[in-house]
């Protein structure tokens, strides 16, 4: 949400990947045109994607689609205080592998964006484009999906692809509890 607006990622009308808000009333589809200068906001524009959240007075979207092409290890932001502006290159390529380690879930933690990858997971840290940071804090145990992820009393929970559940305070990782089977939880049991 961003002032009165409730943002959609992956809004899909039929077969097409569009982006929407809603303003209590009705949806409005935005449109996929970049905007380079930073003094003149257009509004109305959004990178087609299939996650989104709200952080330091940023949009950020992530896993897009660009004239084509899929990018399911990047991560876009929008102008600050701007969320339907983006420019051309404000973007990380978060150790790019399209194919088998996409960005499955970002999820705003304290002073940092926790980017969840299905192997692994980075902070960004900053609040402007001049001193954005993208650090790595686990190296292999992503999450599964942006469901698989919350947060309680200051800790963030994730289930990882392997089964096994991980904390994180802002300080470091760890697993906790047993490995969960992947196939119990499909069983409903």
């Amino acid at each position: 949400t961003w002032t009165g607006k409730l943002y959609f990622a992956n809004c899909r009308n039929a077969t097409a990947l569009i982006m929407r808000y809603w303003n209590g009333t009705a949806f409005t589809t935005l449109t996929n045109t970049a905007n380079d200068n930073y003094s003149a906001p257009t509004s109305g524009n959004a990178p087609l994607a299939r996650l989104i959240a709200d952080h330091s007075g940023h949009m950020w979207w992530a896993d897009t689609t660009e004239s084509g092409t899929v990018y399911r290890s990047r991560l876009r932001f929008s102008h600050p205080l701007q969320p339907e502006n983006f420019a051309t290159n404000d973007y990380f390529d978060i150790e790019p592998d399209d194919q088998t380690n996409r960005i499955t879930a970002l999820f705003p933690f304290k002073n940092m964006l926790l980017v969840f990858k299905n192997r692994g997971v980075f902070a960004v840290y900053g609040s402007s484009r001049d001193d954005f940071t993208v650090e790595r804090i686990a190296a292999e145990s992503g999450a599964v999906s942006q469901e698989a992820v919350t947060a309680s009393a200051g800790v963030v929970y994730w289930w990882s692809p392997d089964g096994n559940v991980y904390a994180f305070n802002g300080k470091g990782v760890a697993p906790v509890g047993d490995r969960i089977a992947i196939d119990l939880v499909r069983d409903g049991k």
